[in-house]
């Protein structure tokens, strides 16, 4: 899943940057330059091109907009110019993504109360049905990343939300190896640690990725499912903590016989 995880946003950053090489047809050197100046940053080119009347929604070849690559960068002054401007705080690119979820795809929180007070969607989903909270997790930021997490929470995100692979937030933040807060988070605010696609759990991934005790105690105590421990114990070669560590919980559940066998 790390692979996968990694992948994604790369090919998303990936094409981002190719798409500066391939403007959409008819953009003129100005749109260009718009596009340019709002992923840098610079406000003062910024307010030059708009100054001259070039169109705040200009788009380049993957239909991003200049507010949708500003918030990438978390250029939120840019975003405030752009919106004072007019920008469409809720076009899509051609992923379906519209400026709020580029803005956490790359770990960014700073521009979010600019764009949900300019009327932002903030429970948008993209083509693949990920919302904020599954981006912020999934970022691979972590530095923020409970921050991130909890105002996204807090603004009223659906913690159990899935993207169309079955995967929550909390399935991503735990292939995030040694930090057990965000986890915490989480599950704090109710998210459902049985809860993923067919055959994979948090608990199940965390064993997979070989991730700290302290996290795979964390999931444990958390309203784990029997037939779990034993899809491990079945189907994952156990290091002799890991297994002490199910034994440990075992001991206190009211767990199948065959299941104690096994350990």
């Amino acid at each position: 899943m790390s692979c996968l995880k990694n992948i994604t946003l790369s090919v998303f950053l990936g094409l981002t940057a190719i798409c500066f090489a391939k403007p959409e047809a008819g953009n003129t050197e100005a749109n260009k330059q718009l596009l340019n100046a709002s992923l840098r940053g610079d406000t003062k080119k910024v307010k030059e091109l708009l100054k001259a009347g070039v169109d705040v929604d200009t788009r380049d070849a993957f239909e991003n907009t200049s507010l949708m690559l500003a918030a990438l960068n978390g250029q939120v002054e840019v975003m405030r110019q752009l919106l004072d401007a007019g920008a469409n705080v809720n076009a899509v690119d051609v992923g379906g993504m519209p400026a709020l979820l580029h803005s956490f795809a790359n770990g960014h929180a700073g521009g979010f109360e600019l764009l949900r007070k300019a009327g932002a969607n903030i429970h948008a989903t993209d083509d693949r049905g990920t919302n904020a909270l599954i981006l912020a997790a999934k970022s691979g930021h972590s530095v923020g990343i409970g921050q991130l997490l909890q105002m996204l929470i807090d603004a009223g995100l659906d913690v159990n939300a899935q993207d169309k692979g079955g995967y929550t937030a909390l399935m991503y933040v735990t292939d995030i190896d040694q930090l057990s807060d965000p986890i915490r988070i989480l599950i704090e605010a109710g998210a459902d640690v049985n809860k993923g696609p067919a055959g994979l759990t948090p608990l199940i991934l965390a064993v997979q990725e070989d991730l700290e005790p302290a996290v795979l105690k964390l999931l444990l105590e958390s309203g784990v499912q029997q037939k779990e421990i034993k899809q491990i114990l079945q189907d994952i070669k156990l290091d002799d903590e890991v297994r002490a560590l199910l034994k440990q919980y075992v001991k206190t559940s009211d767990t199948p016989t065959d299941i104690h066998e096994e350990l």
